[in-house]
């Protein structure tokens, strides 16, 4: 009788506050890295790569996780969820026989511009229980107000991106009207 009293004690202890709930070791955990650039001109003209990856290496480190793989290093536009390596990354975490706890990017427009999609990937990858944490905008994603804030970081991503492409479209537009051609010349032809 005293062993199960112990025993009940103990799975009580895990759920109260204080210092007995903050010192019960949740062990290492795994997590997977995941880095973007977005056009092949960034990815041969800057360093970007090679930062977002040693960031989240130090962060995995500082944190103790377990890196269990290394995805992306290559140039993938984020207006779509439809990469090749985000998707890559993303089957290896759901099918890795190792539990994934984390996804680690340098910030949460590396992850996904997309909005509401990258609202909707959170939250499932979410209820598997993985979570995607941004090393250089750490929010705590365990809270109701942490995941609004990371849905609104989403959500601005996205918007930055259509204010690019509306700035792009404009200024496409106005060369037109000017006459002059956008890109490079036809061949055969010169400007």
């Amino acid at each position: 009788m005293k062993e199960d009293k112990t025993g009940n004690e103990m799975l009580l202890k895990q759920f109260a506050k204080g210092k007995s709930a903050q010192s019960i070791d949740l062990g290492i955990q795994n997590c997977v890295i995941y880095t973007r650039v977005s056009s092949k001109e960034q990815m041969d003209t800057n360093q970007s790569l090679e930062w977002q990856k040693k960031y989240c290496i130090e962060y995995a480190l500082k944190n103790n996780l377990n890196i269990k793989g290394s995805f992306g290093g290559t140039y993938e536009s984020a207006k779509s969820d439809e990469r090749k390596e985000f998707g890559r990354m993303l089957k290896f975490v759901k099918a890795s026989k190792e539990k994934i706890s984390f996804i680690l990017v340098y910030s949460l427009d590396r992850f996904s511009r997309t909005g509401d999609s990258a609202i909707y990937i959170s939250s499932e990858l979410k209820k598997t229980g993985v979570s995607i944490m941004a090393v250089s905008q750490p929010i705590d994603t365990n809270s109701h107000a942490g995941t609004l804030q990371q849905n609104i970081q989403f959500i601005f991503s996205k918007y930055d991106n259509d204010l690019r492409r509306q700035k792009t479209i404009d200024g496409m537009r106005e060369k037109l009207l000017k006459g002059e051609w956008i890109g490079h010349a036809p061949t055969g032809y010169t400007f």
